[in-house]
């Protein structure tokens, strides 16, 4: 299929009057991607922290797309679970937790929708934005740390660190700040644009320098060994070994007082005792606790009620773990949420997650296991499922494993995808 029959098919997909559009909605287009990777600005406090400006932008953007009745199957399978999720409420409690839970199945849903849509568009330019939005996370950081702690935390509904954690830049707390650099590194990777080993780079030291938040931190290693493993080179391990090494030691030295620190000392000496920091303790509880309850109740959905209650009976049966140090207010964990909540209706999240990973990459099989375990690693940690820059990303995957699959796409778009790189 040729390029111009590909470019049909999207402009058929959007609401034309005369072969012109009705008004220019590039500005809007660009409006929903501050509200996507922005999401933590506040124009009005609402009490939570991430705020519903993507979804609402989304469901304004909707009708004016003409839609197919035949859409992706990710699409129709998010939907499915969407209904799951709606059904489940409506056999539980109706409260502010299921609305909560609801409304992330809904915008991971209608996000990632209208992200697919904009970008066949091909007026964004997209890869210009992802890398000038990273800069601003950075730059904001930046000047946290060495000059205000509190510049443009105004702009939040709250911003929570302490003294010996990192600094927060345009997020509620520095672990929030470094996974969002985590899925900046991610998208990098898979774009590759001028200069990207240096935004990645740069990432990294935010994460570890500037947020010092250890599981962000923890992720940005494994993820680091997996692509070494999969895809190294004699003089890539050598790299990676040497900044390792230069990293470590450098947290000694400079970040002594942090909490990276602290960890990273207790690792080496006392590994037997992480659990009993109490912060490691409620995180590795709230992604091994609802996967524990997902089997122990055979994928039977649990609702979004029933962690409260939960705690009690895997902390009272677990020889690692104890209730009264396990927060019962939610859980902090993407897929284990999806999968303690909704049972196996939150299987398929991830199933359409890898799909779409495969579907990108089903001729390069080490980058589609790189990419499937790095992305799935960091949606068991605290990002929740309706996380807009991730609801986004799955948008983007699923448009970018189209696009390698016909000539000039890439070019339309203007991210300069060379299907060299990936194929």
């Amino acid at each position: 299929m040729s390029s111009d029959a590909l470019n049909s098919v999207f402009e058929s997909s959007h609401f034309y009057k005369g072969g012109s559009y009705l008004f220019n909605r590039v500005p809007v287009y660009y409006l929903f991607l501050v509200s996507v990777f922005f999401p933590f600005i506040s124009i009005y406090d609402l009490g939570t922290d991430m705020q519903p400006y993507s979804f609402v932008l989304a469901a304004a953007l909707f009708p004016l797309f003409r839609h197919k009745s035949k859409q992706s199957l990710t699409f129709v399978l998010l939907a499915i679970v969407l209904m799951g999720a709606i059904a489940i409420m409506f056999v539980g409690k109706i409260d502010f937790l299921a609305m909560r839970s609801l409304f992330n199945y809904a915008q991971l849903l209608l996000v990632s929708y209208i992200a697919f849509l904009i970008l066949g568009t091909g007026r964004v330019q997209f890869l210009n934005f992802l890398v000038l939005t990273c800069l601003i996370w950075l730059f904001v950081g930046g000047v946290q740390a060495f000059y205000d702690k509190t510049f443009l935390t105004g702009l939040l509904s709250a911003a929570r660190t302490t003294d010996d954690r990192g600094v927060t830049s345009l997020a509620p707390e520095p672990a929030m700040f470094g996974m969002t650099l985590l899925f900046y590194i991610i998208f990098f990777l898979h774009l590759k644009p001028k200069g990207y080993v240096t935004l990645i780079c740069l990432c990294s030291l935010g994460i570890v320098f500037l947020a010092k938040a250890s599981l962000p931190a923890l992720v940005l290693l494994v993820i680091f060994i997996i692509y070494i493993s999969l895809r190294g080179t004699f003089v890539s391990v050598s790299l990676f070994l040497v900044t390792f090494f230069i990293l470590g030691v450098a947290i000694l030295n400079i970040l002594e007082d942090s909490r990276i620190y602290s960890l990273l000392s207790l690792l080496l000496s006392e590994p037997s005792l992480l659990l009993a920091d109490v912060s490691v303790h409620d995180r590795l509880a709230h992604v091994i606790g609802p996967v524990v309850g997902f089997i122990e109740n055979y994928g039977i959905p649990n609702g979004f009620q029933g962690w409260m209650d939960y705690v009690q009976v895997f902390g009272s049966s677990s020889q690692y773990f104890h209730s009264e140090k396990i927060s019962t207010t939610r859980i902090m964990s993407g897929w284990g949420g999806a999968l303690f909540e909704l049972g196996l209706f939150g299987t398929i999240l991830i199933l359409v997650t890898i799909r779409a990973l495969y579907r990108a990459y089903s001729s390069n099989f080490r980058l589609f296991i790189f990419f499937a375990a790095s992305v799935n690693l960091l949606m068991f940690t605290s990002v929740p499922v309706g996380y807009s820059i991730f609801a986004f990303y799955l948008g983007f995957l699923i448009y970018y494993g189209r696009s390698l699959e016909f000539e000039g796409v890439g070019s339309k778009l203007k991210l300069k995808l060379n299907n060299t790189h990936h194929r």
